[in-house]
């Protein structure tokens, strides 16, 4: 039963390379931390004031505009952007590459590549320009063309390691494992308390099937983490009403993404080579870190069916699909573990959900032919079986056809 199961997880049930992608502004959360070096240090307020004494000063617009980018007002950076563009076309290069990282805020790539490669044009040695690019093609899936852009920035620095970390992650996407390898090798080198960097190389080393090196480097990975963790972060003042971050689980908001990615792939190298009990606790602590993800559900309910825990793995699966219900994968998995559990009835219901969301999909109607069949339903068993020959499922078990013309 269980080889049907794991054969057919085609939702979430590969590594998460990249912790700092997620939800819905994915280049700001890739990439903040650069553009913090440019703190003006001006609430949108102060410089709302200075504007209404002066509005004819391009700084101020410049200093709110900042803040109200990093306010998450990428709308209203982009118009005081404009502002200062307006006024001063010539010399305005600070209100173009953050009126581009703006547009990138709102996945309006198109107009953002066009200010960072004006930007670049003029500033071909800037600490920034190329790494942004670079994340934009990335959250492109233009994989090949982030490793350019990522070249380029490291030819202007040499130990960039936001450049090697997210190089490493285009190769691994691009399943060049050994060559992501060395690029999360070198951001460990240059910065040895790196726990990103850990953490890539432990996802690497997992995908080469060197598990005990990748566990190793997930251990260092959650410990520099920890230590991270624990230290007060200075963050930047953006409103004088900006509320005070709220830690999670004793986490701080910035290291909860990280965390999350470092237990769940963790688990991943443990189911991997077979320790599933073990690997059902860090899945445990990554829920605990954020119960609306779906990859540690997915994770664990597949090493419960591993270990016998039938009921277990249903129960992951019924959260799985309160948070996936377009998922015709989910309503597959659980399908599957219902019939384990004897519950043809609820199996073949999960079954045809899938199908309903997926129609072409040949093995689960042979699963539900079979479900079927041993409801003693056996014309309409035959029909599902033939469904499953013309959508290309040939791995019929022998006799299991037994009955049908």
């Amino acid at each position: 039963m269980t080889r049907f199961l794991l054969s057919a997880l085609l939702f979430i049930s590969t590594l998460v390379v990249n912790a700092k992608i997620t939800g819905g502004e994915d280049f700001d959360k890739r990439c903040r931390h650069r553009l913090e070096k440019y703190n003006y240090n001006v609430t949108i307020e102060k410089a709302t004031v200075e504007i209404e004494n002066n509005m004819f000063l391009r700084e101020n617009y410049t200093y709110r505009g900042y803040a109200k980018l990093l306010s998450g007002d990428f709308k209203g950076a982009i118009e005081d952007f404009n502002e200062v563009i307006k006024m001063d076309a010539k010399n305005s290069w600070q209100a173009l590459l953050h009126r581009g990282y703006s547009y990138a805020c709102q996945k309006n790539y198109f107009l953002a590549k066009a200010d960072f490669q004006k930007f670049a044009a003029n500033f071909p040695k800037d600490t920034n320009v190329y790494y942004y690019m670079g994340t934009i093609k990335f959250l492109e899936n233009d994989f090949k063309g982030a490793i350019i852009e990522y070249d380029k920035q490291l030819l202007v620095n040499t130990k960039d390691i936001d450049c090697f970390y997210s190089r490493g992650e285009s190769k691994m996407n691009q399943l060049y494992i050994r060559e992501s390898l060395d690029d999360f090798s070198k951001v460990i080198e240059i910065n040895p308390k790196s726990f990103e960097g850990y953490y890539g190389r432990g996802t690497a080393r997992t995908k080469l099937q060197e598990y005990k090196l990748a566990l190793k480097d997930f251990d260092k990975a959650l410990v520099l983490m920890q230590e991270a963790n624990s230290t007060p972060i200075n963050r930047v003042k953006y409103s004088d009403s900006q509320p005070e971050a709220e830690n999670v689980n004793g986490m701080q908001p910035e290291f909860l993404e990280i965390a999350y990615s470092i237990y769940n792939n963790r688990g991943n190298a443990k189911m991997d080579s077979k320790d599933y009990s073990n690997a059902i606790l860090d899945f445990d602590e990554a829920i605990k870190i954020n119960k609306n993800k779906t990859s540690a559900y997915n994770n664990r309910a597949i090493c419960k069916v591993e270990t016998g825990d039938l009921p277990g793995g249903y129960d992951d699966y019924c959260v799985l699909i309160s948070l996936r219900p377009d998922s015709p994968e989910i309503y597959f998995n659980r399908g599957v573990v219902r019939l384990g559990l004897n519950d043809l009835k609820g199996a073949i219901e999960d079954y045809t959900e899938s199908l309903k969301l997926n129609p072409k999909n040949g093995q689960v109607y042979y699963n539900r032919g079979k479900a079927k069949k041993q409801m003693r339903k056996m014309t309409e068993a035959c029909e599902d079986f033939e469904r499953a020959v013309s959508y290309g499922f040939k791995e019929f078990e022998s006799g299991v056809t037994s009955g049908c013309k």
